[in-house]
This record gives structure tokens, C-alpha cells and sequence, in this order.
């Protein structure tokens, strides 16, 4: 014992739910359900190399999809959804890539419906108007 300082050892069982649920659970609620300090998560979580999905490298159909997202008037949160990303990570990257969701071209708007009267989308469905547009 180092000043004070003593964690006990990492379980199976506590790894496979930090496994299951690292990025898919908000971490407080995921250190509480494992009984462990929300720093031993993280800790844990990077000594495991398991990764948030923010830490994710974004792929050059999503870079797309986003812009796609953005030209066509897609949701943030609808394209966030789709992507299994945080819409404040896809906000940020979009920014990176050169859109900005609350600045979209003139006359696209982002749709007044509600989310649950919306088609699902998928990554191919939102790659697929990139096609469209360019046969038009």
C-alpha cells in the first residue's frame, strides 16, 4: 500500500460488462453498475485498449455520409443515430470536414417531423443520395 492507494484486481466478470458497456452506457452510470471510482473505468477501459466510439477514426464513407447528411438535410441527430456516434463527436468532425449543420446550403433545412415518423436510414441509404444527385 502506497500512500494509501490500493485497488483491488479487475474480475472477469467486471471486464466482460466493462466491455459491453464502455461507449454505450455514460460512464458514471457504467462505474456505479460495476461498482468501481468512474477513473478506474476509464483506467481500466485503456489498459484494456477498449475504445469510446468517439475515439473511433471516422471512415471515408461516414466523412461522406456526413456531407451527404449536411448537403441533402439529414438530422444531426438522425445521421447520429445512423453512424452510432455522439451527435457532439459527428458535430465536431462535421466542423473538421467543413460543414456545420446549423449553416447548410440555402433552401435544406433539416426535416420538422417527428423522429419516430422518419425512414431508418442506414449508412448505404445516405451514400445511395450521393448517387442520385450526381445521375440527376
Amino acid at each position: 500500500n502506497q500512500g494509501g492507494f490500493c485497488e483491488r484486481h479487475w474480475t472477469e466478470a467486471e471486464d466482460a460488462v466493462l466491455r459491453e458497456g464502455y461507449g454505450k452506457i455514460p460512464t458514471p452510470e457504467l462505474a456505479r453498475k460495476i461498482g468501481r471510482p468512474k477513473g478506474g473505468v476509464f483506467n481500466r477501459a485503456w489498459a484494456l485498449g477498449i475504445k469510446h466510439g468517439w475515439c473511433t477514426p471516422f471512415s471515408a464513407d461516414e466523412d461522406r455520409a456526413i456531407k451527404i447528411a449536411w448537403a441533402t438535410g439529414i438530422s444531426m441527430v438522425d445521421l447520429s443515430k445512423t453512424l452510432d456516434r455522439d451527435p457532439a463527436v459527428v458535430g465536431k468532425h462535421a466542423r473538421h470536414l467543413g460543414v456545420r449543420f446549423d449553416r447548410r446550403p440555402p433552401g435544406v433545412k433539416a426535416p420538422r417531423t417527428p423522429r419516430s415518423k422518419r425512414p431508418e436510414l442506414s449508412l448505404a441509404s445516405i451514400l445511395a443520395l450521393e448517387d442520385r444527385s450526381r445521375a440527376a
